[in-house]
């Protein structure tokens, strides 16, 4: 049967589960009062994916919003920017970001493995991009940047960041 829908509606949904009674809420602001200080498991829904071109916190100057891990970005074809800037997150994968021209992960706190991991599986999506675009930089920051924390990476993505340099990324190393 045909939707009725048309096409042009964008689907925003957050999920928060598990919650202690196994509920869980779906919408674009899904309610629960928790009953403690527990770490919970969240995910963004986006339908049409391809509509989800920046992801990320609200522009912050200290660590109101924290993540530990941000994945399945490789489900966003479009995504350009992606801001995690002071959230303490320890794992994200950027696998399948063709698209990606702007990243903020200063203030995160990734291993070696993890930081190296992101310049080679993003170089890797884009080896048949030329020149990245420039439309994804949020909170007033430049465009084509990759804002990395300092003393993370090490020689085992040295090869991908050139790849990167070369398609016009700013790779930028903050303490």
């Amino acid at each position: 049967m045909p939707s009725t829908q048309p096409s042009n509606i964008i689907h925003v949904a957050w999920r928060c589960d598990p919650f202690a009674d196994s509920t869980v809420s779906t919408g674009p602001k899904p309610m629960k009062n928790f009953g403690s200080a527990l770490a919970r498991s969240n995910a963004v829904i986006v339908d049409p994916a391809p509509s989800l071109k920046q992801f990320g916190v609200a522009c912050q100057t200290s660590s109101v919003t924290t993540m530990d891990a941000i994945g399945g970005l490789i489900n966003y074809p479009r995504l350009e920017g992606l801001y995690a800037y002071l959230t303490q997150l320890t794992n994200v994968s950027l696998s399948g970001c063709t698209n990606l021209n702007y990243a903020a992960l200063v203030g995160t706190s990734p291993t070696t493995s993890n930081a190296n991991a992101c310049f080679n599986d993003l170089a890797l999506a884009q080896t048949n991009v030329s020149v990245i675009g420039a439309n994804g930089a949020m909170c007033s920051d430049p465009q084509r940047t990759f804002f990395c924390p300092s003393g993370v990476v090490d020689g085992g993505s040295a090869t991908a960041r050139a790849a990167l340099a070369n398609k016009l990324w700013q790779i930028s190393f903050f303490p």
